[in-house]
């Protein structure tokens, strides 16, 4: 996927991201629709969310869905906000108009709705587990559906009570709360158990249930999707239970999210169920993340990999991408830094020149582009059938990237020998090297942070054979666990 020269663009955004369907489940309905346009998976940060998200309006974006754990930080950002979202008190979807204000809207419920049979929930007891915005998306859905009565377990019983409080109100069922120690004592008038929690999505540990105090064989739901058979519907099948995966609710959520961003409303068809199950099945490749410090023998170490047959995604490849002609960066980068673009593309040196020096114009820029690029390496591991790749990311710890990789591997140097050979680059004067050091993490600190580390000062023939005992090593665990 090219993020350049695409028509509509939308956005998923979300902390991690890789967990994501959505990319394949809009790509899907762009292309039965025959529709130009693309949705980007963005992996925000908490703490990034607001910065981001004005940079992407910028870039021209429509919209975003919004994922864990962004919810309720969403809901906090729009200017308006539909119904949905004013009861559930969180989005999962920002619709961004044309006059410049942002608009919350919360189409989980519609989803949850949409993906059970009402005869299910209908003057039954739910056990609901979690207290996030999905789970008051949750409530409302079941709450419409009939729900007679809902008690919420949460890690905090505080959080738990306060949603019930809160909802209360918007619902005819009963709600009560308490803290997820109570399972024992709540498992057994359970008809229905709901879990709008995170927990068991790839990655994600999962909670640690009773299954067999479940004495009304009640039906068991999760919200998460990925991995499709999580490890509490694994568990509930083995004992006899009926169970419903999140895959319903996605698509169904996803619907109105699209037609938002593209101007049709889609079908959710058993065939795109089928499709997605495809993607969900997919084996996916170990990730090398390769970083280092300006000078410290990055780039040949990258050659290095790739002389191996290694494939690559460089993300300073992906940065030029961006900045030119037609790049999803360019008219952002205009508004932000006036006299930046020229001829249609980012003059980098003009650019330079506004941020090298201030720290908040920097800040600005990174929150646009680090999530587009982002964007491209996940595409790229989706799109490869290599068993190993490698992310060469400049900024790699910086940036948080190294949850997106399986291991890391930095490039190092004596200091001495990194001054010298910065220092030999044309146009290179030693308050500028200076001012790109102090971006970047110290060496000291990646190498704390490293899987493997690859001494490049000792000559061409030990890095080679550095790069050659990583991979074996790396090789031998995967076929380890084979």
């Amino acid at each position: 996927m090219s993020l350049s020269g695409a028509g509509k663009v939308a956005g998923v955004v979300g902390w991690p991201i890789a967990h994501s369907l959505s990319p394949q489940l809009y790509g899907y309905w762009l292309q039965d629709l025959k529709l130009d346009g693309v949705l980007v998976p963005l992996a925000v940060r908490q703490e990034d969310l607001t910065s981001v998200i004005a940079a992407l309006k910028r870039a021209g974006f429509t919209g975003v869905n919004v994922t864990v754990p962004h919810k309720e930080a969403a809901f906090a950002i729009a200017d308006d906000r539909d119904a949905a979202a004013e009861a559930a008190g969180a989005a999962n979807l920002l619709v961004f108009h044309e006059n410049g204000r942002i608009e919350a809207r919360n189409t989980d419920a519609v989803g949850l709705t949409e993906s059970l049979c009402a005869e299910m929930v209908r003057g039954k007891e739910i056990l609901l587990l979690g207290a996030g915005g999905a789970a008051r998306g949750a409530v409302l859905a079941l709450g419409e559906l009939g729900a007679a009565k809902i008690h919420i377990l949460n890690r905090s019983t505080a959080k738990a009570a306060d949603l019930a409080k809160k909802l209360q109100p918007m619902v005819k069922a009963g709600l009560t709360a308490g803290g997820l120690n109570e399972w024992a004592d709540r498992a057994g008038h359970a008809d229905v158990v709901v879990n709008a929690t995170s927990a068991g999505m790839r990655g994600n540990p999962p909670l640690e249930l009773d299954l067999a105090l479940l004495s009304k064989k009640p039906v068991v739901v999760d919200i998460v999707y990925n991995p499709l058979e999580t490890p509490l519907l694994k568990q509930a099948k083995a004992q006899g239970l009926t169970v419903i995966d999140g895959l319903g609710m996605l698509m169904h959520q996803a619907a109105p999210s699209f037609e938002a961003f593209f101007g049709v409303k889609p079908r959710v068809t058993p065939g795109l169920r089928v499709a997605l199950e495809q993607a969900l099945n997919r084996s996916e490749p170990y990730v090398i993340g390769l970083t280092g410090g300006i000078g410290m023998g990055k780039s040949e170490t990258a050659r290095l990999f790739a002389a191996e047959g290694i494939p690559i995604h460089d993300s300073d490849v992906a940065t030029a991408r961006l900045y030119g002609k037609g790049g999803l960066a360019v008219e952002a980068i205009a508004c932000a830094f006036p006299g930046a673009v020229k001829d249609g593309a980012v003059d980098r040196a003009a650019l330079s020149a506004q941020v090298i020096g201030n720290p908040e114009k920097l800040k600005q820029l990174e929150a646009l582009v680090h999530p587009l690029v982002a964007a491209e390496r996940l595409e790229y591991r989706r799109n490869t059938s290599a068993p190993i790749i490698i992310f060469d990311v400049p900024l790699l710890c910086e940036t948080g990237a190294e949850a997106e990789v399986d291991a890391v591997v930095v490039a190092t140097a004596p200091e001495q020998v990194q001054r010298e050979r910065v220092l030999a680059r044309s146009g290179m004067t030693a308050e500028k090297f200076e001012a790109l050091k102090a971006r970047q993490m110290s060496d000291t600190e990646k190498r704390q942070q490293a899987h493997y580390v690859v001494m490049t000062h000792k000559g061409l023939d030990h890095a080679r054979g550095q790069v050659r005992m990583i991979l074996a090593d790396i090789r031998a665990k995967l076929k380890q666990h084979a």
